[in-house]
């Protein structure tokens, strides 16, 4: 799973510490979004995109943003490795297929128009769980 690295400064002299923090892949394009066409572009000074998903932002208060598209840390790829439907339902694993949530089992090709959202808990798709158990017998069986 892929998430952004936001690296944030003040202006030079300001004493002001860079922060670091990671935020989703939506948070990401959605702050370079608004810069570029959103209510925030009037706000910005200057922005260039560095290849690869990085982009620096420099805002007319002084901050310097750049977002930098990275792997996601072990522990926040385990905690959101799980969708389910917006209006609720079964919880299944995650599809890494891209920056928008949905799930891996087949119940996602069936509507393309039902939206999902990332989740925090236990998959509770038979379909998802089978997927779960034949994952970890191979990997039992590759550890042998």
């Amino acid at each position: 799973m892929k998430v952004y690295e936001r690296k944030s400064a003040g202006r030079t002299g300001e004493g002001i510490e860079p922060t670091t923090t990671i935020v989703s892949r939506r948070e990401g394009l959605d702050e370079v979004d608004g810069c570029m066409l959103g209510t925030s572009h009037k706000k910005v000074l200057r922005m260039s995109s560095m290849g690869g998903g990085s982009y620096h932002i420099v805002y007319r208060s002084g901050e310097v943003v750049t977002l930098t598209l990275v792997d996601a840390p072990a522990e926040q790829a385990a905690a959101e490795a799980h969708v389910t439907s917006i209006l609720g339902g079964k919880v299944h694993l995650a599809s890494n297929q891209g920056p928008v949530p949905f799930p891996l089992c087949s119940s996602g090709s069936r509507s393309t128009a039902t939206k999902y959202r990332a989740i925090a808990a236990s998959v509770t798709c038979r379909e998802c769980d089978g997927i779960q158990q034949r994952r970890a017998a191979r990997l039992e069986r590759e550890a042998k």
